[in-house]
């Protein structure tokens, strides 16, 4: 009598809370993945960066690497590269395939 009181008692308690006493599902580590995994397409998505100053930053580099090409300063090149470090994209292409080769040693 007793533990079917508790376990209508239970019933009653995670209806009234709804999503809040969520059970997860058995394959609750899948689904986290596939819902982490859209959120980081989202993030990764673009070629610029989201706010302004690290966009002022890109754009530095690159026109300092622009000029690179028409001076005789040919090491200023270089910051073609630097201005790919403010890249989501570029920098989570780099991520993934360094991980991947991690995961094959």
């Amino acid at each position: 009598m007793g533990n079917e009181k508790k376990e209508n008692e239970t019933e009653i308690f995670q209806q009234a809370l709804g999503d809040a006493t969520h059970k997860p599902t058995d394959n609750w580590e899948e689904e986290l993945t596939v819902e982490q995994a859209a959120e980081a397409g989202k993030a990764l998505s673009t070629w610029l960066p989201v706010d302004n100053i690290s966009r002022i930053f890109m754009l530095c580099f690159f026109l300092i690497g622009f000029l690179g090409f028409f001076t005789s300063y040919e090491w200023l090149v270089w910051s073609f590269l630097i201005a790919g470090i403010f890249s989501p994209r570029l920098m989570g292409e780099i991520t993934l395939k360094l991980g991947q080769m991690n995961k094959d040693k």
